[in-house]
């Protein structure tokens, strides 16, 4: 019997679409926040770069 309080992790178990698409979900967000940190890296370096340039 489905208890509608129950928790969305433990409604998902046992739904293997449903626990596939929470992986590709997992995929995409650890994508977005390496590709961030890239970002900043890279753009940490770019400001960096005028400083060391210059001493």
């Amino acid at each position: 019997m489905f208890e509608p309080h129950r928790s969305a992790r433990s409604a998902q178990d046992g739904h293997p679409r449903r626990s596939a698409l929470h992986r590709d979900t997992s995929e995409i967000e650890s994508t977005i926040v390496r590709g961030t940190l890239f970002g900043f890296a890279a753009t940490s370096t770019l400001a960096l770069l005028p400083l060391v340039a210059t001493s």
